[in-house]
């Protein structure tokens, strides 16, 4: 079995879209195949269920094949609801570009609220294949992705 975990928070409309989106296109999907490789998705609440540190951790790894002391700045700010109040109010921009600050202190920032993390957040997991990271809903990639 498949198993798509959409991290999301309720009152996100970009969340609502790719939830919407997500189950229109699974369900098709399970139709084509006829129920023998069903894929199921599981809703987990972005506040009350956020990644700890160390489930962040892998899935940054695993959106950019490489080990958490490779990661950049940069590649870990494409997981900052960059647009939030937290974000903006605690300035966390400039404490991702202060080299004060180890990739392991932002990496706590970021898991310190479920507000800080971009949404929703899906991790695609097959079973065979390496699993796939999506941040935000951009239809385009979600296309690549289930309308093969």
């Amino acid at each position: 079995m498949k198993e798509i975990i959409v991290y999301c928070y309720n009152r996100c409309s970009t969340c609502k879209k790719a939830i919407e989106y997500l189950k229109e296109n699974i369900i098709k999907y399970n139709k084509k195949n006829n129920n023998n490789d069903i894929i199921e998705i599981v809703l987990k609440d972005i506040i009350t269920e956020k990644p700890n540190l160390e489930e962040m951790s892998k899935i940054i790894e695993t959106k950019y094949d490489k080990k958490i002391s490779d990661i950049t700045r940069d590649e870990i700010k494409l997981f900052f609801n960059t647009s939030g109040i937290l974000y903006r109010e605690n300035n966390i921009k400039d404490k991702i570009k202060d080299l004060n600050n180890s990739i392991d202190d932002i990496l706590k920032i970021l898991v310190s609220d479920g507000k800080m993390i971009k949404r929703p957040l899906v991790i695609i997991k097959d079973g065979i294949n390496k699993d796939k990271i999506l941040l935000g809903f951009k239809e385009e990639e979600y296309i690549k992705i289930f309308e093969k």
